[in-house]
């Protein structure tokens, strides 16, 4: 789908990573290619709960473009739900469903925009705009560290916020308190730690997140500190 003729799109603010989970294969490749008319980066399309969280934990996006139905037995509702638990990822949802029921669990999710089909490719970018900027209003008043040292680059901005905890000698209960996550949830992020680093101890984990600058930084601030 291709923006109307006439229509002067700028370049925006930012190359934002933008993923896109739709189960319609031509809905998605319109989205696509709306996204790179506007000069943002979209992740490998998902069409499935399972899916949109294997490709977020891959290309690390900055912003879902979440349809409601999907591919599976999770909605899009529930993949939300855990992208935000396990990544800290907001959505923008996508939807042909507008009825009271379905908003009202959407809204549950705290979205950063509804948008109903057929998507206009001018709602889109607007939308597009203002949820990216509250993606960076959030960041700058989160507690993961402003650190851009290429040995983070496999990871995740949660991961970097779970590493960084770990370095300064926060046990997992710590974390789960300290990032309002579930222990299990801790558990998950310290294995693929180990999995993405190939470090396996404590030691080895606080020298690898010195070496990467995340020592230099403040500790999370108003956040628990752990016990001494």
């Amino acid at each position: 789908m291709n923006v109307a003729e006439g229509t002067v799109l700028q370049a925006p603010r930012r190359n934002g990573r933008v993923l896109i989970v739709e189960d319609d294969r031509l809905v998605a490749l319109d989205l696509e290619s709306m996204l790179l008319d506007f000069g943002f980066a979209p992740c490998p399309t998902a069409h499935s709960a399972d899916e949109a969280l294997r490709n977020a934990h891959a290309y690390t996006p900055d912003l879902v473009l979440m349809d409601i139905r999907l591919e599976g037995d999770a909605d899009g509702v529930r993949a939300a739900e855990l992208l935000h638990d396990e990544l800290g990822l907001r959505v923008v949802y996508l939807t042909a469903n507008s009825d009271f029921t379905t908003v009202e669990r959407a809204k549950q999710t705290q979205p950063y925009g509804y948008l109903l089909k057929p998507i206009r490719p001018l709602d889109l970018r607007c939308c597009l705009e203002l949820a990216l900027h509250q993606v960076e209003l959030t960041r700058a008043g989160s507690s993961a560290p402003a650190i851009s040292s290429p040995l983070l680059a496999p990871l995740s901005a949660r991961e970097v916020e779970v590493l960084n905890l770990i370095a300064r000698g926060y046990t997992s209960k710590d974390i789960a308190q300290a990032l309002g996550i579930a222990k299990p949830t801790v558990d998950t992020y310290r294995g693929r730690l180990t999995d993405k680093l190939g470090i396996k101890s404590r030691a080895a984990l606080v020298a690898f997140a010195a070496d990467a600058g995340l020592l230099s930084v403040l500790p999370p601030a108003g956040k628990h500190q752990p016990e001494s």
